[in-house]
């Protein structure tokens, strides 16, 4: 089934979805092995609580037909193009799809603003709630581009990050391309770096069969060795 809508969709996200546990918060803060100590439980508590007050999730996708791809190429983004292109269609895949998810700048700016006045475990702790929900925020993305290639009569596959397991950091440019550029406010400097950083970004191939690895954890897929933050299993 060919998709007849390939507009920018808008997921709905609720704060409170993105509430993360104290252990995924003590991983990211310390590592995988790092052991929340019962004095500490409190003050986890007390940042997931100001961190749910503070951020405000948009999230976003699009479905993109290959055979289009070349019609939506914008000028200087033509390697760029070439490689994404030649990875879809070796990996026979005929649609895909971009998605950007952001916390929004608030968490960020209240992290600089602890660190300024040397609060500096205050910081860190508030930071590893945001990565912890941003997790979340991705995985709620995923689920819902996942439920739209069910729908179209596909599968959600393999995921591409810029920057990650092979793909160029400069393919960040063409995803913000696909989706507008600055839709939810997230936007690239110079270096592609997406600000607010408390953001993400992916390609997901759509395939007519089933691809082992599609609804994976991030770590499992990831293949940076020695992380410290790897979830352990």
């Amino acid at each position: 089934m060919a998709p007849t809508d390939l507009s920018i969709i808008r997921i709905p996200v609720q704060t409170a979805d993105l509430t993360p546990v104290p252990e995924t918060v003590a991983r990211y803060l310390g590592g995988a092995d790092y052991k929340l100590p019962a004095k500490s439980s409190a003050r986890v508590h007390e940042g997931i609580k100001q961190a749910v007050a503070i951020v405000h999730p948009l999230a976003e996708y699009r479905v993109v037909s290959i055979d289009g791809l070349n019609l939506e190429a914008a000028a200087g983004l033509a390697e760029a193009l070439g490689e994404v292109s030649f990875t879809l269609r070796q990996l026979q895949s005929r649609y895909f799809a971009v998605y950007l998810a952001t916390l929004g700048p608030h968490l960020e700016t209240t992290c600089r603003e602890l660190a300024d006045c040397n609060k500096m475990y205050q910081a860190m702790l508030l930071d590893a709630v945001g990565t912890a929900m941003l997790d979340a925020l991705g995985r709620i993305v995923e689920r819902a581009v996942a439920s739209k290639a069910r729908g179209l009569g596909m599968h959600a596959g393999c995921r591409l990050g810029p920057g990650l397991n092979g793909m160029r950091f400069e393919n960040q440019a063409l995803l913000f391309h696909l989706l507008d550029r600055q839709t939810i406010g997230v936007r690239l400097n110079a270096s592609y770096v997406m600000q607010p950083s408390k953001s993400i970004s992916a390609f997901v191939l759509f395939s007519d069969s089933e691809r082992n690895g599609a609804d994976s954890d991030k770590c499992s897929r990831c293949n940076l060795k020695g992380c410290m933050f790897r979830e352990k299993r």
